[in-house]
């Protein structure tokens, strides 16, 4: 369900305690200046559905991403190497108990010149295993028989475990549609300002961006 972007913009988190990406861009510059709140606002309306991508993105390869030796695939059977027992879990992949995924989240945040950025990932209900699962660990453990209907594990060797790598990917995909939303959120910035009686044109999105990338060229950013 979404989440209001009310509810959103400055939650307070635990920034000890969270592993997240996250999503600026968006800038331009232009001559009206009573255009650039306007614009900000669906800025950060932009920024909180890129969040809601990332999370979304970030879930499903955990959903899918599957688990050394297929331990995955063997929990959700209740079988390893012949030994039968409970099946659990949620899928083949990363989701055993579904607390990382369901942990997930994203926000938007507003800074003291009106500007706003988003992030995603495990922000405000962190377990230090969610980071590790994602960005890989050394494992000590291997499933060592049954114990009422339950597997159990003894330690092992030291073996290296891949990360899903989730956050990293999904922010890749953020990055590749992110200036399609923002170009959105200036073509309704757009169509906000006139329907308020201007008519001067104000331009595309494009060109206010090139105007804001000069504009910081010029170190005046």
């Amino acid at each position: 369900m979404a989440t209001s972007l009310s509810k959103i913009i400055n939650r307070p988190s635990n920034q000890n305690s969270a592993y997240s990406m996250y999503i600026t861009g968006g800038d331009i510059q232009t001559r009206f200046a009573s255009l650039v709140p306007i614009y900000e606002d669906n800025k950060a309306k932009a920024l909180e559905n890129l969040g809601r991508a990332g999370v979304n993105r970030a879930a499903k390869i955990l959903d899918r991403t599957g688990t050394p030796n297929d331990w995955g695939g063997k929990r959700m059977r209740g079988e390893s190497n012949g030994v039968p027992f409970t099946p659990y879990g949620n899928s083949a992949g990363r989701n055993d108990t579904g607390k990382m995924i369901n942990s997930l989240s994203h926000d938007v945040s507003i800074d003291s010149l009106g500007k706003a950025k988003a992030r995603f990932g495990w922000i405000f209900d962190f377990e230090p295993y969610f980071k590790m699962q994602d960005q890989g660990f050394t494992g000590f453990t291997r499933f060592a028989g049954v114990q009422n209907g339950k597997p159990i594990f003894t330690s092992t060797r030291s073996y290296n475990v891949p990360g899903a790598n989730s956050l990293p990917q999904a922010r890749d995909l953020v990055d590749k549609i992110k200036d399609s939303f923002f170009s959105g959120a200036w073509n309704d910035t757009v169509r906000e300002w006139n329907k308020m009686g201007r008519k001067s044109n104000p331009g595309s999105y494009l060109a206010a961006r090139k105007r804001y990338q000069a504009y910081k060229n010029q170190g005046r950013a």
